[in-house]
């Protein structure tokens, strides 16, 4: 009973080796052929490195953003304070 057991252990060893190299083949085989084509250069361009300049300016719209946002809620506050 030994020896059956070491040998269905061999056994599953073997079978899980070959059934990761099938799997490997499998996903090897299934990438495209042709490599995927970009819609245009300057998309490709401006999805990788957008300008500096687009940067900046979404920065600063941003940093607008938040302080008007931030000033509402002070004059919030300052309300409900005065009104307490």
């Amino acid at each position: 009973m030994d020896i059956l057991a070491g040998m269905l252990a061999y056994l599953a060893g073997i079978g899980v080796i070959f059934g990761g190299l099938a799997l490997s083949l499998l996903l090897f085989t299934a990438t495209p052929k042709q490599p995927l084509t970009p819609q245009s250069p300057v998309a490709t361009a401006m999805r990788f490195a957008p300008s500096a300049a687009a940067k900046t300016r979404d920065a600063q719209a941003n940093a607008k953003a938040h302080r008007l946002t931030f000033r509402k809620e002070r004059q919030t506050r300052a309300a409900s304070a005065e009104a307490a």
